[in-house]
Formats: structure tokens, C-alpha cells, sequence
């Protein structure tokens, strides 16, 4: 969109403070752990704000922004300073693009003004998947993309909200934040104002393509122009105009073309084999393929190196897809997918739509001139699941339960799989025959990243993390069978999978011995108890025992979740000159003290949190509506004397009136020097 209304700009200081007060880094451990709010910059996860200017571009502004978020989100990259991609080729090769280095398609071209065309997104999902970019901000727009591109693109998700309410369609933008680091996100724009509603602004807007980067709960509905919200809460958006690099728009707004990026270094993949067009989806319905496939001669394989089909991406449209995948090798009948030898079938579920990667467990060898075939077969409970297709000419097909026919029929169709291919070097050693030792065999609960140390060798050898194989870690925190998945580099290729074993521990650890109580309470419900412990029997009276049970997000790490603990009765006196406790039940915290009877009782006490890690073993004191009492000799033994009281009140008036006289020294002095 170009950029109509900046007289409405309205920057609140607050703003101001907010882009220049530094905060918390965010932590999210678990992408069930969403926070009342995120914002990516403080991860260093965003690059610059880029001006589009004149130009119609905010969707490739929007994409670059969300592709270079998630690139530092998921660590392909790790200097955001160093990372500048250029939002206008991506535009140009949309419309304007060369034909792919394998030679399967003859490129797209339209005569039209790329700066001034408007898009979508999608636009830009659909030509990265063929891996015409992205590309550096230096290259020259029309410099062929697929050539000087910086990263493969493996994935874009659709996150489709149309179905969903308005809390589950924000939940669920949440959570692909939380995993991509960014989205893509269309509203109608009327306007520039720091928080922004549009769903009220009685100006006519244009579609304006954005990025989220975060999302704040805790702004108040009152706070958007041009009138109040319905609830609480805005996303974080990164803008492609300097004049509001970045503002809050309101959770009531319509929300559309929501896309998510995954790339990988170039180093991942070689090769992609592809028909498919850079043009629209338009008759993915009416063709209304279930069962499709592409057949492709291999062309890179040589005398020194094999080539080998590592994952397969599928344009898909549905929710919550089976997708199968079936891969023949040596295929006889180019008409016939079947007609060779079948390597591998392997199923994934993909909760969203888009161009969707399924990596494969085991890399499928194909040689030089021959062809192969891919088919995949998709389905789900609605039953309005398919693969996408585009105009274009190649070996596609689609399967009608008894026969194999060309997609399309008088017009050319073809479907949108792909296979990417590696080269990997007759001489390298497969990882998989590594040797491995593990330092530690004996793992327990707690509540941090279990982290083995692991070695590997090749007959006898010792190999070396990050020079000759690279290691992820999955499922390694909570009690259960944890992953290390080794993946081989340099003179070593293929991956190996290593299990380990995280035992429950055997209980958390309690943050109470005891619990010092007023004679007022009469159920164990009566008596508070920290955060993530109930009574085990609330309704019971109270005796001298009781059994608390812990309750936290973890319980279910630790064998044992129980434990008793002392309840203690103060004993307290009918004629007292004390001041009272607290008038309801409460917890002191640590190192509070409260006088009962001629006692003084001292309690210290560690709030838990859901980890329970490292908590120590204190008195929980518990005061109720009774007024604490004692003698006159236990006042004077355990409370300030009045003498001291006295002594305070005269220190502090000291302290103010030198202040006030200081004051009117200066003001003095001030006066006369002028």
C-alpha cells in the first residue's frame, strides 16, 4: 500500500519511552507458555525499519521483514546487522522471473510496472519455494535471483483464522510467532497513530500489508484512535514507512494473508526440482487433485558425487492434512509413476496449510538420467484437502482411482511438489557408522535442558562437534525419552538418532516444614498455602498433621507429590497491648517476625514456582482476625521502647527542616545573583 494519511500521524511520548526504555528479554521455554506479551526486538530478532517510499511494495516489505525475523529466530543467522534482504527483487522476479537452473520451466513473465503492482504474501510464498531468492539488498532487482539467492527456503505455513473466534484466532497468531519468530499480517489502513483501531475509523483504508513481531495484552481498549476497543491488547507491528516504523494495532482488528517463513542456509540443499509456475493458485478447486505426481529426471549425480532427494515440499490447502509421500526410483513409463521401483512412503500431519516440508527419515539415492517420481496422496476429515497446482508443462499427474492422467486437460497444469536434492561426495563417511559413547548415562528431572556430553568416533577417531557432525538436542527437559539428533558435515554426511532416558525425580522440594496458626481456623481449607500446593483433604479439621499435595505445571516429573507437614496452634493471650496481625489469613514472607504470647516467632519462607528447584525448608506463619496479644513484660521485651520511637520522629523532622533551610539558601543566593 502507498502512503496516504501521514497528517494523521500521532506518536503518544509513551511511544517515545517505549522504543527507548530498555526491558526483559522474553523468555518462552514451551509455545504452550505464552506471555502476556512478546516483542522480538528485544531478542535481537528485527532488522531495521526499510521506508517502501512511493512504491505499492508493503508486501514484499511485509514478507522480507517476517523471512529476516525468522532466520534470527531460528538461529540460520546470528548478526541481525548482517542481515539485509532486498524486498524489490523479490517483487520483480514475481513478475519477471528467469527460468530455474535445472531447466524444468521456461521462467514467468508479465509487462507491468513491479514497483507499482500490488500483492500479496502468498505472491511471495509461492515464488520462494522455487528458490528465486531472497537475495542481498546490494543486488541489482533484476540480477537473476536464483543464482545470487542467500538461503533455501524450506516452508511457509498459511495461517487461516476465517473459521476460528476472535481469542483462538489470536492464540493461534501467538503461538506461530512463538515457533517463526514473525508473520505477515493485512488490514485496512486509514491512517498513522501509535495504537490503532480500524474496525472503527469512518475513513476509507487500502489494504496495507505488516509484519507482527510481538503483542502486548495489557494495553487498555480506551488507548486506540480513532475510538475504543472492545478488549484489551494489540499486536506489535513493524511497518515499512519511517514516519511509524512501529505502532500497536488493536486484537479487534479483521485479520488476513497471515504467513509464516522457514529458510536454511544454502549449504542444506543443492538442488529443486520443480514445474510449477510463480503465478496464482486459481483452479486448485476445480481440478481438485487428491492424488498427484511429478516425474523428474535426475540431472546432477556424477562419477564423484550421488545425488540424493533429502525432502519433498508440497503446496497444499486444508487443515490438519495427512499428507503421504511415495518415491520411485528408476522409472520405466513417464506416464506411469508407478512403473518404477518404490523407495519410500512416509505420511505427515500438517495442522496448517501452505508449501509444506517433509523431510525425509532416510534420503533417497537417484541416479544421473534416470527418472523418478514423487506422488502424494493428501487427505483429512472435511474432506476439502488438495494439492495445489499451476499453470505450467512437465510430467504432472493426477491419479482418478483406477488410471493415471495429465493435469489440466486442454490447458496445461502441473502440481505443485518439489524435491530438493543434495550432492554428496562418493568419499564421504555416512554418520551413521560413528561409533558413539555417552559420558552420562543417568539422567533425573531438573527442570533445565538435560545436555549430554557425547563422543563419537570413526574407526578409533575421534570426531569433532561442528567441524564433522553438528548436534540437536529434542525433548531433553521434561522425564520421558529424550533425543540427540547428529547430523554429519563436511566429510560426513547423513544423520543418526541417539536416545536417553530422563527418570522422574523422586519428589520436588517443599517449600514448608511447618505452619504456625491462630486458634481461629478450624478446616485445612481455611489455611492459605503458596502457589501450586493444595490440602489433599481441604474439608478435614485440623490436627497436628496434615498431607499437602504440589500441583505445579511439572507434577508430573516426580514420583512422589505429597507431603505432611507439622501444623503448629500460637498461643495467644486474652489481655493484649500489642498491635494486630494482619486481619485475614496470610502468608509473611521471608524473614517477616510476629509476636505471640511471650514468643517471638520468626518465619522464612520461599515462594515455589512450577520448577521447584533448590527450595528451602522453612515455617510458614499463618495469622487470622484475632488480635495477637501478650503480657506487658513480653512489650517491653520484644517491642520498640517509646524512647526509641521518640528518637526516630526527631531524626526525620531534623532531617526535613536542614532540607527546607537548604532550599531557601539556594533560592537566595539565586536571586541575588541575578
Amino acid at each position: 500500500m502507498k502512503k496516504l494519511f501521514s497528517f494523521f500521524l500521532i506518536v503518544p511520548f509513551i511511544g517515545y519511552l517505549f522504543n527507548n526504555i530498555q526491558h526483559s528479554k522474553n523468555e518462552i521455554s514451551n509455545i504452550n507458555d505464552i506471555p502476556i506479551s512478546y516483542d522480538a526486538r528485544l531478542l535481537n530478532e528485527v532488522t531495521p525499519v526499510r521506508d517502501q517510499g512511493d512504491t505499492n511494495l508493503c508486501w514484499a516489505y511485509s514478507s522480507i521483514n517476517a523471512i529476516e525475523t525468522s532466520l534470527l529466530h531460528n538461529k540460520t543467522i546470528d548478526d541481525n546487522s548482517a542481515l539485509i534482504l532486498s524486498p524489490t527483487s523479490l517483487a520483480y522476479h514475481r513478475f519477471k522471473r528467469n527460468s530455474d537452473p535445472l531447466g524444468n520451466t521456461n521462467g514467468d513473465y508479465q509487462e507491468i510496472n513491479y514497483l507499482q503492482s500490488s500483492g500479496s504474501p502468498s505472491y511471495c510464498a509461492t515464488l520462494l519455494s522455487q528458490w528465486c531468492g531472497p537475495v542481498n539488498v546490494s543486488t541489482p532487482a533484476n540480477q537473476d535471483a536464483f543464482l545470487s539467492n542467500e538461503f533455501r527456503f524450506e516452508e511457509s505455513i498459511h495461517i487461516k483464522t476465517d473459521d476460528l473466534n476472535l481469542q483462538d484466532s489470536i492464540k493461534k497468531i501467538k503461538e506461530a510467532i512463538i515457533e517463526y519468530g514473525a508473520v505477515t499480517f493485512s488490514y485496512y489502513n486509514a491512517r498513522e497513530t501509535y495504537y490503532y483501531n480500524p474496525k472503527v475509523d469512518k475513513l476509507d483504508g487500502v489494504s496495507h500489508a505488516v509484519t507482527i513481531i510481538g503483542w502486548d495484552d495489557n494495553i487498555k481498549a480506551d488507548s486506540f484512535v480513532p475510538g475504543a476497543a472492545t478488549q484489551d491488547g494489540a499486536w506489535l507491528i513493524k511497518n515499512s514507512y519511517s514516519s511509524l516504523p512501529y505502532f500497536y494495532l488493536s486484537y479487534d482488528n479483521t485479520s488476513s494473508n497471515i504467513f509464516a517463513f522457514k529458510l536454511a542456509n544454502l549449504r542444506k540443499y543443492d538442488f529443486n526440482y520443480f514445474y510449477d509456475s510463480s503465478l496464482d493458485d486459481g483452479l486448485s478447486f476445480s481440478i481438485n487433485a487428491k492424488t498427484a505426481s511429478n516425474i523428474y529426471q535426475a540431472k546432477k549425480g556424477d562419477a564423484d558425487n550421488d545425488e540424493y532427494i533429502n525432502a519433498i515440499n508440497i503446496g497444499i490447502q486444508g487443515l490438519n492434512s495427512t499428507v503421504k509421500v511415495e518415491i520411485y526410483t528408476d522409472v520405466q513409463d513417464t506416464s506411469d509413476p508407478r512403473s518404477g521401483i518404490k523407495k519410500l512412503e512416509q505420511e505427515q500431519i500438517f495442522e496448517d496449510e501452505g508449501y509444506r516440508l517433509l523431510k525425509l527419515n532416510t534420503p533417497v539415492k537417484i541416479n544421473k538420467n534416470s527418472f523418478y517420481s514423487v506422488i502424494v496422496s493428501i487427505s483429512n476429515e472435511e474432506n476439502n484437502a488438495i494439492i495445489l497446482v499451476s499453470p505450467g508443462s512437465g510430467m504432472s499427474y493426477k491419479y482418478n482411482g483406477n488410471y493415471w492422467t495429465k493435469l489440466g486437460g486442454y490447458i496445461s497444469y502441473v502440481a505443485r511438489i518439489k524435491a530438493f536434492t543434495s550432492l554428496v561426495n562418493n568419499e564421504k563417511i555416512d554418520i551413521n557408522n560413528a561409533e558413539v559413547n555417552m559420558e552420562n548415562d543417568n539422567f533425573i528431572y531438573s527442570s533445565a535442558p538435560i545436555i549430554p556430553k557425547i563422543f563419537l568416533f570413526f574407526k578409533n577417531e575421534l570426531l569433532e562437534e561442528n567441524k564433522d557432525y553438528e548436534l540437536t538436542y529434542l525433548n531433553n527437559i521434561n522425564a520421558g525419552k529424550a533425543t540427540i539428533l547428529v547430523k554429519g558435515i563436511d566429510e560426513y554426511y547423513g544423520e543418526k538418532i541417539i536416545y536417553f532416558d530422563i527418570e522422574k525425580k523422586d519428589k520436588p522440594d517443599c517449600p514448608i516444614n511447618n505452619i504456625i496458626i491462630s486458634n481461629n481456623e478450624k478446616f485445612l481449607k481455611d489455611i492459605s498455602l503458596p502457589n501450586n500446593y493444595i490440602w489433599k483433604n481441604p474439608d478435614s479439621l485440623i490436627q497436628n498433621k496434615a498431607i499437602i499435595i504440589y500441583i505445579g505445571k511439572d507434577k508430573d516429573n516426580y514420583f512422589d507429590n505429597e507431603f505432611e507437614i507439622s501444623i503448629i496452634k500460637q498461643i495467644s493471650s486474652s489481655n493484649s497491648s500489642l498491635p494486630s496481625t494482619s486481619s485475614s489469613t496470610n502468608i509473611i514472607s521471608s524473614s517477616t517476625s510476629f509476636i505471640s504470647s511471650s514468643n517471638s516467632i520468626s518465619s522464612s519462607f520461599t515462594q515455589p514456582n512450577d520448577t521447584s528447584s533448590s527450595l528451602s525448608s522453612s515455617n510458614l506463619s499463618i495469622s487470622s482476625n484475632s488480635q495477637s496479644s501478650t503480657s506487658t513484660s513480653s512489650q517491653q521485651n520484644t517491642s520498640p521502647s517509646i524512647d526509641s520511637k521518640k528518637l526516630i520522629i526527631i531524626l526525620i523532622s531534623g532531617i526535613i527542616s536542614i532540607t527546607a533551610i537548604f532550599s531557601i539558601v539556594i533560592i537566595i543566593t539565586f536571586k541575588k545573583g541575578k
